[in-house]
């Protein structure tokens, strides 16, 4: 039996790191709900989605993408740069949204990622966690409660607040 070749060792590490750099660059990882579309999520196109009240879902979407959780849901979702995602009326959301996005939490309990020139906008008795990845705005109406970070490691802050 022949040892392999040099040259087959190379092209077999090659292929073993994209295969891996590929896995990783599949986005965060979600919640386990149920995915969109689906009996709980319509969607007028993969991108523009809405969760119905009461219910739990996912949504995965690329850039430019719309996602709205509705009363009393659970939701998760993680989408690309240029998004708008809004969580209203008593849900758990948890959101990441890429570059130049916008998120928006009304009267529920949000974990939040955003990229780079993203806004955030707590309101309305709002319970916001806020990480940017990128200079960011975090806005947050009186009465809500508002904590925000700049960095993946870097401390928690009460909010408003920016990240440069």
């Amino acid at each position: 039996m022949n040892a392999p070749s040099a040259s087959s060792l190379l092209v077999l590490l090659v292929a073993l790191g994209a295969a891996l750099v590929a896995g990783c660059s599949a986005g965060p990882v979600l919640p386990d709900l149920p995915p969109c579309p689906g009996p709980a999520c319509t969607c007028t196109n993969p991108d523009d989605c809405t969760c119905a009240s009461r219910s739990e879902c996912a949504l995965r979407c690329g850039d430019g993408c719309r996602f709205h959780c509705r009363e009393d849901s659970t939701c998760a979702a993680a989408c690309g740069n240029a998004c708008n995602l809004e969580c209203v009326e008593d849900t758990d959301c948890t959101l990441y949204a890429g570059d130049d996005s916008n998120v928006r939490c009304t009267a529920s309990t949000c974990v939040v990622e955003i990229g780079a020139r993203s806004a955030m906008n707590c309101r309305d008795r709002a319970m916001c966690e806020i990480t940017c990845l990128g200079a960011c705005t975090v806005a947050c109406e009186s009465g809500t409660t508002c904590r925000y970070r700049c960095g993946a490691g870097g401390p928690l802050v009460d909010g408003p607040g920016a990240c440069e």
